[in-house]
């Protein structure tokens, strides 16, 4: 009885290398979901479908063309999913890969069990650009992995490991 109890209060305890993993499994699922969106061209207007097209033509110009998903570190250490968008239809997309963009309205990674992210600074971005999901770190096009690191300090234990992103789009 007394060897199931020991084993019981161990594994109810707070594992540093349990929660890391957690959280990378967690990002991963997180930064493939904002790829996939780029990948499926998912159109997104804050003001609906009829704002995307300027009447004033004939036929109709789409006006709101999205031009890829992001991710970006907030103030306050989560992870914003973001879009870019021209106004200018004949406006080369990679030439916007750096720009800021907009939120995409409550798609925000929140790190759990105290975890910390480095790695991806609140100046830092990456977007996978529409209809490939090309990967631009920063504006530039990625031609070598992109690192993001998550770790977690508890008691005299730290524990981390890497989220990488490949050139070629793959997340592990």
């Amino acid at each position: 009885m007394g060897i199931l109890i020991a084993v019981a209060v161990v594994n109810s305890g707070r594992n540093p290398d349990r929660d890391v993993r957690l959280e990378k499994d967690r990002l991963v699922t997180f930064l493939r979901d904002v790829q996939n969106m780029s990948l499926s061209a998912e159109q997104v207007s804050e003001t609906g479908a009829s704002a995307c097209y300027d009447t004033s033509y004939s036929p109709h110009k789409y006006l709101c063309n999205i031009c890829g998903y992001g991710v970006r570190e907030d103030n306050d250490g989560n992870i914003q999913a973001y879009y870019v968008k021209r106004t200018d239809p004949n406006a080369d997309c990679s030439l916007l890969a750096g720009e800021s963009g907009q939120d995409y309205a409550g798609k925000i990674f929140l790190p759990r069990n105290d975890v910390t992210i480095s790695g991806l600074g609140t100046s830092d971005r990456i977007f996978f650009l529409i209809p490939n999901g090309d990967i631009y770190e920063n504006g530039s096009q990625a031609s070598s992995d992109i690192t993001i690191n998550i770790s977690k300090t508890d008691a005299s234990t730290t524990a981390d490991v890497d989220v990488t992103i490949a050139p070629g789009g793959i997340i592990r």
